[in-house]
């Protein structure tokens, strides 16, 4: 048989068995799990800032144009709320969760 001919035309009971299996659904991280796993690294940088309950206003701007993942930017949130400013939460973020 020719290479260049296809299976599926002249085989009516072929079956393409790759594409049915490489269909894994990836599991999305809680931020639960984010938080553990921040906690996890090692050699992380110490939070700059005392920990406060709320973003303050510069933040509060930046989160509003920052268009990433919503994993990624409640755990921005959450870092920054423990004190890191928004560059080192944004790397952290990225570590953990990536986009």
């Amino acid at each position: 048989m020719p290479y260049h001919t296809d299976n599926k035309k002249k085989n009516p009971g072929y079956k393409n068995t790759k594409s049915s299996e490489s269909k894994t659904v990836k599991k999305q991280m809680s931020l639960k799990e984010a938080m553990n796993k921040f906690e996890e690294m090692k050699n992380k940088p110490k939070p700059m800032n005392k920990p406060s309950t709320m973003l303050n206003k510069l933040q509060k701007e930046f989160m509003k144009s920052h268009k990433q993942s919503k994993l990624h930017n409640d755990l921005m949130t959450k870092l920054m709320k423990l004190g890191y400013c928004i560059e080192a939460a944004h790397k952290l973020s990225h570590k953990v969760v990536g986009k």
